[in-house]
């Protein structure tokens, strides 16, 4: 009754200001520290993206009820850390010069947390403190194959995915993610001369993980349809390693999420 009271006479948005948003906790999962690395505003500068046609990007979540895209935080740094395995070195760099590339679209700040051997897991755990610390366990980005990783087999080269977390006011934030990259297609083609195409293929990925979903347009690295030289193939942005005017516009969109202190 005392809460329906406050609700009335003040408003939900003092009544948030009162029950500030907190990370849920659910059973038998921990949780980091409330805010950690918070910066209170972002942490580099919004993306302003020419707007793209409806079909030429789309989100993977959108908030209970709305149309707005679930985010990572802007007034923190993104964490990552790269698994080479068999890709080396080689590899590594093919990873910071992806990276480099999504922050820039994005206006997402990413820190760069070097090696680890954690291995690739779809029940990997957004909350690791003995291995990570007391904070959200970093993006993995771990070079792989289909015999550790099934979900490489075939003709997919690589595969990604954003770990949302809902709060006590029911929204929901991005706070890790990882990134599948199968090292055999991908270094092949690196050791025949050309890394745009592995790049390109860690950007898509990435893109993945921070919420952008597929599109049908050839001509944008997230299209999702089968690659042919006509269709994204050989001469397309994938395989070059390059935004198209879509992916642009709604990577500018999801870096332009609201702060999220509470969790």
């Amino acid at each position: 009754m005392v809460l329906i009271v406050v609700a009335a006479l003040w408003g939900p948005a003092n009544v948030a200001r009162l029950f500030p948003a907190r990370a849920e906790r659910p059973m038998g999962e921990g949780i980091p520290p409330a805010g950690v690395e918070f910066a209170g505003t972002r942490l580099l500068p919004p993306v302003h993206a020419a707007p793209a046609g409806s079909e030429t990007y789309g989100f993977s979540m959108m908030q209970t009820g709305t149309d707005e895209p679930v985010t990572f935080d802007p007034c923190r740094p993104i964490h990552y850390v790269t698994r080479t395995a068999a890709a080396g070195p080689g590899g590594a760099r093919l990873v910071d010069e992806a990276v480099a590339q999504i922050s820039a679209a994005t206006g997402l700040k990413f820190v760069n947390d070097g090696l680890t051997d954690e291995a690739p897991s779809e029940q990997r755990q957004a909350f690791q403190p003995e291995r990570y610390g007391q904070r959200w366990a970093p993006v993995l980005i771990a070079w792989s194959d289909e015999s550790e990783s099934p979900g490489l087999a075939g003709r997919v080269a690589g595969l990604g995915g954003g770990r949302p977390w809902r709060d006590t006011h029911g929204r929901l934030t991005y706070v890790t993610g990882t990134v599948w990259l199968d090292t055999p297609t991908l270094m092949s083609g690196v050791s025949a001369g050309s890394s745009n195409g592995a790049r390109g293929v860690i950007m898509h990925e990435l893109g993945h993980v921070l919420g952008a979903a597929h599109v049908t347009d050839p001509a944008q690295l997230m299209f999702g349809g089968e690659r042919t030289p006509s269709r994204g193939g050989p001469s397309g942005p994938l395989f070059a390693g390059q935004l198209g005017a879509g992916d642009r516009a709604g990577l500018a969109a999801l870096g332009k999420g609201p702060c999220a202190p509470g969790v």
